[in-house]
């Protein structure tokens, strides 16, 4: 089991700068400030390359506004829609199982004021949905795309974490 001991935070605007084979997991922060839909658009060959090659690529899509029209791996869709609650449907899942975070569980229902920003869909045959809103749509999923694995949260798991809403337990 790989654990990760560093990370380096790149911004942007520096992206076309990093070799990318020193990395094995890559995390897109998209939300208001850290990257536009653009930004992200332009490094969207690389970081298919980078999934080719057995990387993991995290998109954090947890915008607020300017949702853009960001490209993401196997065509999958974005749509801006927040919701307070979602619902674990992957109870094995290492995001919510505990085994990322020494045992502690995510709760079955998570609640938060706007929980997500977004939602996916169009998801590839391959894709694992993890965490659904109460309309069924899906907020955390999990899919191969060539040797690599992609994960798409559309959770706001940093406010959580900051403020600690609800005690929350961050994966």
């Amino acid at each position: 089991e790989e654990k990760i001991n560093s990370y380096k935070i790149i911004n942007a605007n520096n992206f076309d700068n990093e070799d990318l084979n020193e990395y094995s997991v890559i995390y897109l922060v998209m939300n208001n400030d850290a990257m536009t839909s653009s930004q992200a658009n332009s490094m969207y060959n690389d970081i298919l390359d980078f999934l080719n090659a057995g990387g993991t690529v995290i998109y954090g899509l947890s915008w607020q506004s300017n949702l853009g029209n960001v490209t993401l791996p196997a065509g999958v869709s974005i749509k801006k829609y927040n919701t307070d609650y979602g619902t674990v449907v992957d109870y094995n899942h290492p995001i919510v199982s505990g085994e990322l975070t020494d045992g502690v569980r995510l709760p079955d229902r998570m609640e938060g004021n706007s929980l997500n920003h977004t939602y996916v869909y169009n998801l590839p045959e391959n894709a694992n949905v993890i965490l659904k809103d109460d309309n069924g749509n899906t907020i955390l999923a999990e899919y191969t795309y060539g040797k690599g694995n992609v994960i798409l949260s559309c959770l706001t798991w940093e406010c959580f974490y900051k403020t600690n809403y609800n005690n929350c337990v961050f994966a």
